[in-house]
């Protein structure tokens, strides 16, 4: 028997996690709720393992339970730039390629043993168009996701290095262990030697 199918078992928990996600960000009928709730299927992503991958089209969404996953692209040079981070209780994607049906530009990497809840993008959009409350409760994570992206090109344009990264600590307080110190350095836009002195800094 499948487990995500066992009442009580981690994929039935998962997915109550997920419906009262859902209901936390914008009140939906439970029937609107529980259809979209079953549009998801388990996923375990190994540490090191892909959830999407740059050049390929990736168009499935994830909803992340447990675990950490990097988003980032390659610059010109080769160079890993950090795009993001993925923590438990959020959605997990690649937009470029989701709405554009296009390769991706960016690759999802999971930093640790992660598992999702995983739905292919087209069967979430037909729900969205059947559900109106499922509509707005989609608008509702994109707007979320878009003024989290606003505040971060704020704070790369405005705030220095040292401010950067004391953000980035109250935001992510036990995340810095797990990453290279490349990583953390891509993510604040400064190179690894500035972030060394800055550490040092706060240090002394």
């Amino acid at each position: 028997m499948s487990a995500s199918r066992t009442p009580g078992s981690p994929g039935a928990r998962d997915r109550e996690l997920l419906g009262q996600f859902i209901q936390a960000v914008s009140p939906v009928r439970p029937e609107a709720a529980s259809a979209f709730v079953a549009a998801f299927q388990p996923r375990t992503v190994s540490s090191g393992a892909l959830f999407a991958e740059a050049g390929v089209l990736a168009l499935q969404v994830g909803f992340l339970v447990r675990g950490t996953l990097r988003c980032f692209f390659l610059t010109e040079q080769g160079d890993e730039y950090t795009k993001d981070f993925f923590r438990p209780l959020s959605f997990v994607a690649a937009p470029s390629s989701l709405f554009g049906r296009q390769p991706s530009t960016v690759s999802i990497v999971a930093l640790e043993r992660s598992e999702l809840l995983v739905a292919d993008g087209d069967a979430l959009e037909r729900l969205y168009d059947a559900h109106p409350d499922l509509g707005r409760f989609g608008r509702k994570v994109i707007e979320r996701v878009y003024s989290e992206r606003e505040q971060k090109e704020y704070e790369l344009a405005v705030l220095d290095a040292e401010a950067r990264y004391r953000r980035f600590q109250q935001r992510h307080p036990d995340l810095e262990e797990r990453l290279r110190p490349a990583d953390v350095a891509s993510y604040l836009g400064i190179t690894p030697m500035q972030l060394s002195r800055v550490k040092r800094k706060l240090r002394a």
